[in-house]
């Protein structure tokens, strides 16, 4: 099946869920790490 320049621009790919996926696991990764650090800080070595 050949998708014409219609068919194209209206295909969503899973792209933009990937993306929002690995923004919300950073954000919740860097949220983590800053109250670690406000909880526990550890002077450096």
């Amino acid at each position: 099946m050949i998708l014409k320049k219609d068919d194209l621009l209206k295909c969503l790919g899973g792209s933009n869920t990937l993306a929002v996926a690995a923004l919300v696991g950073g954000v919740i990764t860097f949220l983590i790490g800053f109250f670690d650090g406000l909880t526990r800080p550890y002077k450096c070595r």
